[in-house]
């Protein structure tokens, strides 16, 4: 399915673009295909910085003067989210979907079937308003939205960087203006399918993987508005962010044997992006940005095979073991290891819990086949991170941690699962809902299966837990040298859990 010629030219008179953009859009499927740039190659030509600097700074104008014209720029960071009442058009803002996950963080409360489907026609309709504005303002070079590939280039573009707020509409607040390359994840490009075949198996999949790692990551090290879901779209990085999110998901597409859903229901999943209803496309339509939207991407070819570097990390150890309580306790329930609360900050931090031998045998038993425990046996174990909480440092973002659980025998890297993520962007929050501001997200408390865990580290023997288990905070920020000590996460208590209450 394509964009026909009246659904383009209903959209022009909308918006107002001029016959020459129309035009092009127009003859997208027979002509020219229009390319997004590498920001580092858009950035050498001075006419293209100009013009979509004169964009930006045209509808953040228009802004100033009418906070709800679509045509401006609070508009469209808005229908990405907006901490404001959104008023009329509360079916307009707000409305960009994310994974969720709590208080589980390996079975999301929330799957967002329509990350990346969503995002494709909202960066497409606002880049030609975008180019209006540009034109608006008296540019005449024409552009296109160009994206910024952090795989390869760790800096903010610096056209975004360079001066200041009243110089340089591409400038804004930002916590960091570089990610660190080597910490974001690669392995989602791997994946055969866009969505899972069940929730539980979200893993399992392109899309909700990729949305937190490389994607969630990035929003995390930026920082600033970036950082909150809520205020992102005002950063005007989020824009090339997320053109190269849009950029990946073509070069995924492209990989053999990598399938986007065939099923109906998922295909005329409609979005719109404006009241009157001409801002409107499918999740089916858009599946090809070049057959549909008449646009590709300078770099379309796969990435090459990439091993991420294993972080050092500082290990605390946790206290003396615990035995299991006996047969006449009074609760089926019981903390077999468990460690103080621990402080995140520049670097990565692993924690070692020391599990008691009788608890190492019943934990190895979770994951065997076989009869129905006995009695007084564990039923069900968990990794619990009790009282998580935003630290001094850490309100404004810019700092992203994988936590990573594993096995602490000299193999670390080797064997891990990862069973969460913090970052004021990806922070776990209730189901139902966006994240609140950054800078007060409230503390939450994380409860993991260790039954999920301990079958993923693929443990062939209850010898494999001597020496317990490591939860690893892993820093995917980069350590400023000659820094002060950072305080960006607070975690309570972390501690393993058993049951022997019978199985239901």
């Amino acid at each position: 399915m394509t964009l026909t010629r009246r659904a383009i030219l209903s959209y022009a008179a909308l918006i107002g673009l001029p016959q020459v953009v129309v035009q092009t859009a127009v003859e997208a499927q027979t002509g020219p295909v229009r390319t997004r740039q590498n920001a580092k190659t858009f950035s050498q030509d001075p006419q293209k910085v100009a013009a979509l600097r004169a964009g930006v700074g045209k509808m953040k104008a228009r802004t100033k003067a009418n906070q709800d014209d679509p045509l401006g720029w609070y508009y469209w960071s808005a229908v990405h989210g907006t901490t404001d009442d959104p008023g009329s058009l509360g079916k307009i803002y707000n409305q960009c979907e994310h994974t969720r996950f709590r208080p589980n963080p390996l079975r999301p409360t929330a799957v967002a079937e329509h990350f990346i489907s969503w995002h494709r026609p909202f960066l497409f309709f606002f880049e030609a308003t975008l180019k209006r504005a540009a034109q608006e303002a008296g540019a005449t070079t024409q552009f296109e939205l160009p994206y910024w590939n952090w795989y390869e280039d760790e800096d903010v573009p610096k056209i975004f960087t360079e001066g200041n707020d009243a110089t340089n509409p591409l400038w804004h607040a930002r916590v960091n203006e570089s990610v660190n390359s080597g910490a974001l994840s690669r392995s989602p490009l791997d994946q055969k399918a866009l969505l899972p075949p069940s929730v539980s198996d979200w893993r399992k999949c392109f899309s909700i993987p990729f949305e937190l790692d490389p994607h969630g990551a990035v929003h995390n090290l930026i920082g600033g508005d970036m950082g909150n879901i809520l205020a992102s779209a005002r950063d005007p990085v989020f824009w090339v962010h997320h053109a190269n999110i849009d950029r990946l998901w073509t070069v995924w597409t492209k990989m053999a044997g990598h399938t986007n859903p065939n099923d109906t229901a998922w295909k005329q999943t409609t979005f719109t992006y404006d009241q009157a209803g001409d801002m409107k496309q499918t999740a089916g339509a858009v599946v090809d940005s070049q057959g549909s939207l008449g646009y590709r991407y300078d770099d379309e070819a796969p990435l090459p095979a990439f091993q991420p570097a294993v972080i050092a990390a500082a290990t605390i150890q946790s206290d003396t073991p615990m035995p299991l309580p006996g047969p006449t306790a009074n609760s089926a329930m019981a903390t077999v290891a468990a460690a103080k609360p621990v402080a995140l900050g520049a670097s990565s931090v692993a924690v070692d819990l020391k599990l008691p031998q009788s608890a190492q045998t019943q934990l190895h038993s979770l994951t065997t086949a076989g009869t129905p425990p006995g009695p007084g046996a564990i039923t069900a174990a968990w990794l619990v991170l009790e009282d998580v909480e935003i630290g001094t440092d850490g309100k404004n973002g810019g700092f992203s941690f994988n936590i990573l659980a594993t096995l602490p025998d000299g193999q670390q890297g080797t064997r891990q699962v990862k069973v969460g993520q913090l970052g004021t962007f990806t922070w776990p929050t209730d189901d139902g809902g966006h994240g609140a501001h950054a800078g007060h997200l409230a503390p939450v408390s994380l409860t993991i299966p260790l039954k999920d865990v301990l079958s993923e580290l693929g443990l062939s023997n209850p010898g494999d837990l001597a020496n317990g288990l490591r939860v690893v905070f892993q820093a995917q920020h980069k350590e400023k040298p000659g820094e002060p000590p950072k305080e960006f996460v607070r975690v309570g208590s972390i501690s393993i859990k058993t049951s022997t209450a019978p199985l239901q």
